[in-house]
């Protein structure tokens, strides 16, 4: 639910730091630093709308109402920026499709119940797969050919690579 009501604010703002923006990476850190923040906040506001929806009478009838007409409301917003992607050009559509990918799989992670023994083995393995996957990608950046083509497509990422010893 939060990712889909994050799509009010973030399709506009794509939208404009597309167009607005001169610095194509820093349009896009500016946009993926403000979009986690966004669908975090969302996601702690469903969930606690979803926490509401149980409890007693007055509380619980404004959750629901809540709920069915933010779903409504992202719902509404996801199919226009369909109608907007499908009316412009290549590069809107392929974010348009990316961001339907990130509803899709949020929400099927949100619907495949785990059994509890393989949660509690995912969330201790969670933090070393993290660091593995980090340390991969910064011992990546650091090879030559690589630090050539991250200043050349990506100066954002390549100046903290630099920095740690690229």
């Amino acid at each position: 639910m939060g990712v889909l009501l994050a799509a009010l604010p973030l399709l506009p703002f794509a939208t404009v730091l597309k167009t607005a923006t001169h610095h194509r990476p820093l349009g896009g850190v500016t946009f993926a630093v403000l979009a986690g923040l966004v669908i975090v906040g969302l996601s702690l506001f469903c969930a606690r709308l979803v926490t509401w929806a149980s409890e007693p009478y007055p509380l619980r009838l404004f959750a629901r109402f809540a709920l069915l007409s933010l779903a409504a409301l992202g719902t509404t917003a996801v199919l226009l920026g369909l109608v907007q992607a499908l009316k412009a050009g290549g590069a809107y559509r392929t974010g348009f499709f990316d961001a339907l990918r990130v509803l899709g799989l949020a929400t099927l992670a949100a619907r495949v119940p785990l059994p509890d023994a393989l949660l509690r083995r995912v969330r201790g393995l969670g933090l070393a797969a993290w660091i593995a996957v980090v340390t991969v990608g910064v011992c990546l950046g650091r090879a030559p050919a690589m630090q050539a083509e991250l200043a050349l497509r990506c100066p954002v990422l390549h100046w903290p690579l630099l920095w740690l010893g690229g």
